[in-house]
């Protein structure tokens, strides 16, 4: 027998051979994986797929956003989102205040955040641009700052003006209110997130409670390797596809009602008035806020605004809608929580504007939608750039007739 007979018929060398052909197959699939992948990852960047996580942990507010992130949003509008090295959505500020500079601070949750537009196409871009064009202002630098975090209550706002806004040194602090929501966030028993900072009442007096510091979420975000999943997951399409299937595979009802414009987040009960005690406590807990937000920004020499936004059905242009939804929920007047915060804050001596009012007729006369995006539902969600602007331009108007000519002594 040949030599290249018994090395064909030798045990050792199709042993040999069998690893090799499995190491290349294995070096295959690898090499294919890879390619896959980077494959994916271009397609979805090109199909403009992004779900990033810019927040973080924080001792005071629960979560914040994280400093110097960038990301596009894309789930509802489409916006290039940046944060300065403060971890705020807006341009770089000097610390201390520049001379000759008026600031306003907003205060708010996710429309202040304003993920779905641009910067420039948001409220309070729009607002300091039409305060800058105004003759009250002249010789002066107007600066409109936005400490927006999404999913804030009114306590965490009020805990964002302790930590973070006084450093700013702002003249005027602006709360953005919305009614569908933020009476919610304030109540330990109605808010289903208890991954954030509450008040309670002691004899009358808010006391904070810090519990949440020990809320699993909280000590999980807080992992190194919680942060460096979060590093990759930005990084990466793929995995922030991956992650935003995982987070919501389960869509949850809404106050278990059928209805289409019966949001997610917005809460129909805030449009009754209430009558259990969770609604009570609710609306009671946030009346003491905002006076607590008050007294703080007055010990401040500052000046105080408060400005109830819209939600989408309060504003929706045909009148057969809204009326349709107030049947079905019983609701005698969309605009009783903008109702009660203003005649609540007329009489304690807060500034006030209720938006939701004159949105409403400009919706109407107009027929124009201020909620909602190409890539869902018009009339639902947060504002559009059309939403943005003519509620910029109804907030800078309000300030400088009825705001700005009352505290004008004290600022120059």
């Amino acid at each position: 027998m040949s030599s290249s007979a018994e090395s064909i018929n030798d045990p050792t060398q199709s042993v040999l051979r069998a690893a090799r052909i499995r190491r290349w197959r294995v070096l295959l699939l690898i090499i294919g994986c890879i390619f896959g992948v980077l494959s994916a990852e271009v397609l979805l960047r090109l199909l403009g797929v992004s779900y990033p996580l810019p927040y973080q942990p924080d001792d005071d507010c629960g979560t914040v956003l994280a400093p110097d992130f960038a990301g596009w949003f894309t789930q509802e509008g489409r916006a290039y989102v940046t944060t300065n090295s403060y971890g705020l959505r807006d341009r770089e500020y000097s610390i201390p205040k520049p001379p000759e500079t008026f600031r306003i601070a907003v205060l708010g949750d996710s429309y202040a955040e304003a993920m779905q537009v641009d910067a420039s196409e948001t409220f309070w871009s729009v607002m300091e641009r039409k305060l800058t064009e105004n003759p009250h202002f002249k010789g002066q630098t107007v600066e409109v700052i936005n400490f927006g975090v999404s999913g804030y209550g009114t306590a965490q706002e009020l805990q964002m003006l302790r930590s973070r806004v006084w450093q700013f040194e702002p003249d005027l602090v602006l709360l953005a209110f919305v009614t569908g929501n933020d009476i919610r966030n304030n109540s330990q028993v109605l808010e289903p997130d208890n991954n954030r900072p509450f008040f309670m009442l002691d004899n009358g007096d808010l006391k904070l409670d810090s519990s949440f510091l020990q809320h699993p979420d909280q000590i999980k975000a807080r992992r190194t390797t919680t942060r460096l999943k979060v590093k990759a997951i930005n990084a990466s399409r793929v995995l922030q596809l991956i992650n935003h299937w995982k987070n919501h595979r389960e869509v949850p009802e809404v106050n278990g009602a059928d209805h289409p414009f019966a949001e997610v987040g917005i809460d129909v009960g805030c449009y009754l008035p209430p009558t259990d005690p969770d609604w009570t406590q609710a609306w009671s807990m946030t009346e003491h806020l905002l006076e607590a937000i008050h007294a703080e920004v007055d010990a401040h020499d500052a000046a105080f605004c408060v400005v109830t936004l819209s939600n989408g059905v309060q504003v929706h242009p045909d009148p057969q809608v809204r009326d349709h939804f107030k049947t079905q929920f019983e609701i005698a007047d969309l605009l009783f929580p903008d109702h009660r915060i203003r005649d609540f804050c007329k009489r304690i001596g807060i500034h006030v504007l209720n938006l939701a009012e004159p949105m409403q007729k400009l919706a109407e006369k107009q027929h124009r939608y201020w909620h909602g995006f190409e890539n869902t539902r018009m009339g639902t969600g947060h504002w559009n750039t059309d939403g943005h602007r003519q509620a910029g331009e109804l907030m800078a108007e309000y300030l400088v007739r009825d705001v700005l000519n009352q505290v004008r002594v004290r600022f120059r």
